[in-house]
């Protein structure tokens, strides 16, 4: 298994983790304790690392993760020394559902392309009941007029097309078309 030198961004519930954080300032052996707090869907969640020399040390198991809800969470990992404790870190971590133990209905499309393709089923007089249920600021899908249908389709197919684009950069893949040309 991979142990990663910093706090991963991206989680997949279901799976085990392991990282290593240098906490130059709040070495382990020193006494230092290094601890994460995970606020996920109503859930307060804490673990703790323990010392691998002077770098503290982040184990979770599988059956841990897979309790965690699918999202954007935030977090703060904290060193404490009685009667001493500093946040060291905070920022948030992407739990990604487990493929593994979906039990059918799991809907892993992001929120953005949820709402685009509710207005595009509405624009094409095919929208669900569930989609319908959408809602944008404070009206929902049905009660939109046709100009104001338009304007949020726009609005989100440009939103999911920046997501599509970071992703594109994300992964090293080209972001725009190809130009050939050619010398002679």
């Amino acid at each position: 298994m991979e142990i990663f030198s910093r706090t991963p961004e991206k989680l997949t519930a279901g799976d085990s983790y392991s990282w290593r954080i240098e906490a130059e300032l709040y070495p382990a052996n020193d006494g230092w304790q290094l601890t994460y707090y995970l606020v996920m869907a109503g859930q307060y969640i804490t673990f703790a690392a323990s010392a691998d020399g002077i770098a503290h040390l982040i184990e979770i198991s599988a059956a841990t993760t897979a309790a965690w809800q699918p999202g954007n969470h935030n977090y703060r990992a904290s060193v404490a020394k009685a009667p001493e404790r500093f946040t060291i870190e905070s920022g948030s971590i992407l739990i990604q559902p487990d493929y593994a133990g979906a039990t059918g209905g799991l809907d892993d499309r992001h929120f953005v392309k949820k709402v685009l393709d509710a207005l595009e089923a509405l624009i094409l007089g095919k929208a669900s009941k569930d989609q319908l249920q959408i809602s944008i600021g404070d009206r929902s899908l049905s009660m939109l007029s046709p100009q104001q249908l338009t304007e949020w389709y726009d609005i989100y197919r440009a939103k999911w097309s920046a997501i599509k684009m970071r992703e594109r950069i994300a992964n090293g893949q080209p972001i725009g078309r190809t130009i050939k040309t050619r010398f002679s």
